[in-house]
């Protein structure tokens, strides 16, 4: 844990397997950006973890970006220019996929699984079908819920989507609400009901669909209908993106991170108590 007042210098050998891949002029610029960083752990995240990864690629601008956790493989691209003019930064699509890394790989104290812990606990030889990372810890899930109860309110006020709209520092937040909504909201950035709804359909494959509502109905949740089992299996997905884009944000600082501010404020908030804990 942190020591109080404890100042973290990232210094290039700390990440040199995103260097190394990252165009030379790009180098010193990164290694900046992290040390500017007020968040201690955000840097100590970095320190600590970065030359854990296995494969990190880079795949030039607007190439493929994405993190696989079975080869602990990096992928990274640099967003267009065009992009950048209309409010994206430069190295958020890194640090968005070294957050899913860090939720895959991290090491936290202080954290309890218990929702997880019971579903798989009801798959029996499907154990662990739903994974025990810090985006699906019980805290974050909670720090979900009441950001997603709060928006339900207020995602199809014509303000808040002009707001959203009127520049791409609103993408991480925009792909937050498509994860929690689905296609009622029509984001203009978005992962798509397809890929948030996987879990469930993997789920379906399986035919566990009455075992997961039993479990959900263990929980103390509303699970009167597969349709509302869908949409708790769903938060796990949303969760994971979440964490990712509040990573890069609470990293790159901005608009991105004035938006995750404004909407996912108890997230956020969460997300950053979650981080004091990573060993």
């Amino acid at each position: 844990i942190i020591k109080e007042n404890e100042k973290i210098s990232v210094k290039r050998d700390d990440v040199s397997k995103i260097l190394d891949v990252m165009p030379d002029d790009d180098r010193e610029a990164f290694v900046k950006l992290l040390n500017g960083s007020s968040n201690e752990n955000i840097k100590r995240a970095y320190t600590k973890y970065a030359d854990k990864i296995d494969n990190v690629q880079y795949t030039g601008q607007d190439g493929k970006a994405y993190y696989q956790p079975g080869s602990n493989t990096l992928v990274y691209s640099f967003p267009p220019d065009n992009n950048i003019k209309k409010g994206q930064t430069k190295f958020e699509t890194v640090c968005h996929e070294y957050g899913h890394f860090i939720d895959a790989r991290g090491i936290f104290s202080e954290i309890s699984y218990n929702e997880i812990e019971t579903l798989n606990g009801s798959l029996g030889t499907a154990r662990n079908f739903f994974k025990a990372v810090p985006s699906s810890s019980d805290k974050f899930l909670k720090a979900l819920r009441s950001d997603k109860e709060r928006l339900s309110k207020l995602v199809l006020n014509s303000e808040v989507r002009t707001d959203l709209f009127s520049t791409y520092a609103s993408a991480g937040v925009q792909d937050a609400l498509d994860g929690m909504f689905g296609s009622k909201v029509k984001m203009h950035w978005q992962h798509g009901d397809a890929y948030y709804n996987r879990k469930y359909s993997s789920i379906k494959k399986f035919e566990l669909e009455k075992v997961v509502q039993k479990a959900y109905k263990e929980l103390g949740f509303d699970v009167s209908s597969q349709a509302k089992v869908k949409e708790l299996v769903r938060n796990y997905e949303t969760a994971s993106e979440m964490w990712a884009n509040i990573m890069s944000a609470e990293t790159c600082g901005g608009k991105a991170l004035d938006y995750v501010k404004k909407y996912l404020p108890n997230s956020y908030e969460t997300y950053l108590e979650i981080m004091k804990g990573l060993n």
